[in-house]
């Protein structure tokens, strides 16, 4: 396989950050969820994509005071990373590659299906992957949902939630598992998903 030696001479991280970095809206405001999109312009060098992925970092915070969340709030980000984007288009040279709307919901199903057990208690954490267990929303000590519980203690109280979305569950980069995009300048916007009251 071309990702192995002897075929790969060399791996390395490449950051490719938001042409509008994203900033905290204040107090009594809700999130811009649209307009965010960057531009990968190297031609010069092969990139995979299949096993690229996104960096994201959010805080969850009351609307009406920017206050933080505390642990008795009954309220918890939905699951998983991929629920953060709600559309996504891929264009080169202004020809659409990929475009994808409500694609959260199709890649949570799939995500059900293709997460085995022990990946959904491992690795799948990364990407803010836990299951609810059951339909109640309390988020206390007493919580009997554990997936929202598990959820609520790693955003709640002003915390900043690292997790990552990589770019193979959707399915123009999962094509490429076995293939390169030869080099070309891409374009990425992202819609984020509505805020929730």
């Amino acid at each position: 396989m071309f990702r192995t030696p002897p075929y790969l001479e060399k791996t390395a991280y490449v950051q490719v950050n938001l042409d509008t970095p994203l900033t905290f809206p204040g107090n009594n405001q809700k999130q811009k969820t649209s307009g965010y999109k960057f531009t990968s312009t190297d031609r010069d060098n092969f990139y995979d994509w299949y096993n690229a992925y996104f960096r994201v970092d959010f805080k969850f915070e009351a609307v009406a005071n920017g206050a933080r969340i505390d642990a008795d709030t009954e309220s918890a980000p939905i699951n998983g990373s991929f629920s953060l984007i709600k559309k996504l288009k891929l264009k080169s040279a202004g020809n659409n590659l990929y475009e994808a709307d409500n694609i959260h919901k199709g890649i949570f199903i799939k995500n059900l299906l293709d997460f085995l057990d022990d990946f959904s208690r491992s690795l799948a954490k990364n990407q803010f992957w836990y299951l609810d267990s059951d339909a109640t929303t309390v988020t206390d000590a007493n919580a009997t949902n554990l997936g929202m519980r598990a959820r609520a203690l790693l955003s709640h109280g002003g915390e900043v939630v690292q997790t990552i979305i990589p770019l193979n569950r959707y399915s123009f980069f999962e094509s490429l598992s076995e293939r390169l995009l030869p080099p070309r300048q891409l374009e990425f916007e992202i819609v984020l998903q509505d805020n929730k009251k």
